[in-house]
């Protein structure tokens, strides 16, 4: 499940918690289908021997996040074709100007985390002091508005007045994750996770939504996205408190239905009658 838009938005926890999260063995997950072992593209018994790390997305991942979003959308064709290779390359300027502007909105929220007073920051009960500060900020609130204006998402600043506080700091709860080779250093993954509304409903209900979530061609079907979402779901639980995690995945996409189904995910909903509809776990 990949989406172009996305809510940008600022998690106050994210920043307060170390950049490595843990690290894993890639387990496999199943067995390739046929079509899959006639043509296969690397050493599936290297994969297994290695070891990745599920840890924050830093500013040099960008580049290789930005080339596997983009690959996502490349439709393979057997011979060399310039115009989907200019298609190509403009759809990694854009993911590149997409991801490197919500990071850059991350790392602003971090240096307005840093003028609020270690008092303010321990004492749960100054919220609303907490996010007062961090929107006085106006790099950092400017930020915030320009992502949410790219962001075709649907997140809840549609309507939002960016001179005033928005309600909670929930709106601001964003995270990025990057799955790497421990021993390369190769990007093998990313997923992205915000607050968004809950689709098909009346109310402002919102819900930690995956806005992105891929994994390197070459290592799918070797646990990868298991082990991502989970790392994910149990981030949210742990940082956000938060017992539900929703993504959305076209009704096409059958493996990676599989997948969500194995972790736990329900459809909830079809949206706007196309095709993609809304998993939720609970």
């Amino acid at each position: 499940m990949n989406h172009l838009g996305f809510l940008v938005i600022l998690l106050l926890h994210c920043f307060l918690t170390n950049a490595i999260l843990f690290a894993i063995p890639a387990q496999h997950v199943g067995t390739s289908p046929p079509t899959l072992k006639a043509r296969p593209t690397y050493n599936t018994n290297k994969i297994f021997e290695r070891k990745v790390r599920i840890r924050s997305t830093k500013d040099s991942d960008i580049d290789d996040i930005a080339a596997l979003l983009a690959s996502t959308l490349h439709e393979p064709c057997g011979e060399f074709n310039w115009k989907a290779s200019l298609d190509t390359l403009r759809r990694v300027k854009s993911f590149k100007h997409l991801i490197r502007n919500r990071f850059y909105t991350l790392l602003e929220g971090k240096k307005a985390i840093s003028t609020i007073d270690a008092s303010i920051l321990s004492d749960e009960s100054q919220e609303a002091e907490r996010l007062r500060i961090m929107w006085n900020c106006d790099s950092f609130r400017s930020l915030v508005q320009t992502a949410a204006e790219q962001s075709k998402e649907p997140h809840a600043w549609t309507d939002h007045n960016f001179a005033l506080c928005p309600e909670d700091l929930s709106y601001l709860q964003h995270k990025m994750f990057t799955v790497q080779d421990a021993a390369s250093g190769s990007i093998l993954g990313f997923c992205e996770v915000a607050m968004m509304l809950t689709p098909n409903t009346d109310n402002c209900d919102m819900n930690p939504t995956i806005a992105n979530l891929v994994t390197s061609p070459e290592y799918r079907r070797c646990g990868i996205g298991s082990s991502l979402l989970a790392s994910v779901k149990r981030y949210v639980k742990q940082n956000w408190r938060s017992e539900k995690l929703a993504l959305y995945v076209k009704r096409s996409n059958a493996r990676a239905i599989g997948l969500y189904q194995k972790q736990g995910f329900e459809e909830y909903c079809t949206v706007d009658d196309r095709e993609e509809c809304y998993y939720i776990v609970q």
